[in-house]
């Protein structure tokens, strides 16, 4: 997405923008998606955030879907019932057992340079 994305969508209401379950599958049925472009996903959704704020643009929250991925019984059930939507189940940014993804690795970083001033 282009970084001036959230920004041209703000210039569309007087209202702050609030960005809610954003997110990117690590995994997809099809493979055509992975723990690489999931945590490029979270970069350029940053750095489109950074964009519009740095052109005055008022962002209230962004909400990222997924702090771990969905449970097996839950992706079970997807799986028999939306096979094309398995990708739902790797929206978190840490796997099932808690491992960190990229994505993680990425957002953290994020967290830590906000947190120091940058």
């Amino acid at each position: 997405m282009p970084d001036s994305f959230l920004f041209d969508l703000g210039q569309l209401s007087s209202k702050p923008l609030f960005v809610s379950e954003t997110g990117w599958p690590s995994q997809a049925a099809d493979s055509t998606t992975n723990e690489a472009l999931q945590a490029a996903y979270f970069t350029n959704l940053q750095r489109t955030v950074d964009y519009a704020k740095n052109q005055g643009e008022q962002i209230e929250v962004v909400n990222y879907l997924g702090m771990i991925d969905a449970p097996v019984q839950t992706c079970d059930m997807i799986e028999q019932i939306l096979p094309q939507d398995t990708w739902w189940c790797s929206l978190g940014i840490r796997n099932r057992d808690g491992t960190p993804k990229l994505a993680y690795a990425a957002m953290k970083a994020r967290s830590q340079n906000l947190a120091s001033g940058h």
